[in-house]
């Protein structure tokens, strides 16, 4: 469900001046790295388009990306260019199928000569790490790479989000403007709530909340879940439009906070206190009105109702090989 993070601004930027220091400083590149740099330009077209797209056929696209990741990578290694192949792999296993398969890829590009890349990688291993529940190694990584180039500051700023699992929900409750309650976790009986942290202007924020809104409105939730929304919209008239439209799309009820993003708003307040690095952001509350969750997938939630987590194909796990050339590594 999560759209492949190596779109994000930061990871582009550090990327970019990463390989540009790690491979194209010297005047003269070889042919193998005059190869290679073909491939990866080609990679990066193709990544381009599909950030262009819907996000349902983006998110379509990016998870049927792993092959051509993996033929590039194949086709650049040994070359300057390998580990910008290696960081597309690791994060492609982190949003789209099983996150600790990335860790190889990591391992081989923390050992290459960008600061910038290794640090760019050491974000992605935060965040798995983060998915993992492992909060301690997760931070002392974070303060690491934070200390070292403060533009990689939001990885301290996710590990202090995640540390609030276990934590009463620290505000649940504003200005209601589809007219239900204002603190829809204090007023409904259900106990399970999920808070979704949207700018409802974002089709990409649209999309993953209609996701968790075609779950929702299985039979096998009533009494069980309830999804509140609180949207950062400068418009409150769009905002309401744009989820009514979709109550309307899954026959469903929700309701509707409105974080004010305006100065006397209280947009603020809900970002410093949930700490919210990001947005969307999506957080499950328990029976106590604690946080036991951030972004669960549909899976994480199916239990909560009795019902079996779904499947997908099986995809072939990638391996790492050594092969007789020294220092060189092979997932296949």
């Amino acid at each position: 469900m999560r759209s492949f993070l190596l779109f994000s601004v930061l990871s582009l930027v550090m990327l970019t001046h990463a390989l540009s220091a790690e491979s194209t400083l010297s005047s003269s590149l070889t042919p193998e790295d005059l190869n290679a740099r073909s491939h990866v330009e080609a990679m990066e077209k193709t990544i381009a388009t599909i950030h262009a797209l819907p996000p349902d056929r983006r998110i379509k696209e990016e998870e049927q990306l792993l092959s051509k990741i993996e033929r590039l990578e194949r086709k650049v290694s040994g070359s300057g260019f390998h580990n910008k192949a290696l960081f597309w792999l690791a994060n492609w296993h982190l949003n789209h199928g099983t996150a600790a398969d990335g860790l190889p890829m990591i391992t081989s590009i923390e050992q290459g000569k960008s600061l910038l890349l290794k640090n760019a990688a050491q974000l992605t291993k935060t965040r798995i790490l983060l998915k993992q529940g492992n909060l301690r190694e997760a931070r002392q990584i974070a303060e690491s790479i934070t200390a070292e180039l403060p533009e990689f500051a939001i990885a301290l700023q996710l590990v202090e989000f995640y540390e609030l699992i276990g934590s009463p929900a620290p505000k649940t409750g504003g200005q209601n403007i589809l007219g239900g309650p204002a603190d829809p976790a204090s007023s409904y009986s259900e106990p399970w709530i999920l808070y979704a942290f949207i700018n409802s202007e974002s089709s990409m924020d649209t999309h993953l909340l209609s996701n968790y809104l075609h779950e929702y409105k299985k039979d096998a939730y009533q009494n069980i879940l309830r999804i509140a929304c609180v949207s950062f919209n400068a418009n409150p008239l769009t905002a309401t439009a744009t989820i009514r439209q979709l109550e309307k799309e899954h026959e469903i009820k929700t309701d509707l906070l409105w974080a004010n993003p305006a100065q006397n708003g209280d947009g603020d307040e809900w970002i410093r206190l949930w700490k919210l690095p990001k947005i969307p952001s999506f957080i499950l509350l328990g029976p106590n009105r604690s946080i036991m969750a951030i972004d669960p997938s549909i899976n994480d939630l199916r239990p909560l109702a009795g019902l079996t987590a779904e499947t997908k194909k099986s995809r072939k796990k990638s391996k790492v090989i050594r092969t007789k050339k020294k220092g060189r590594m092979r997932w296949r």
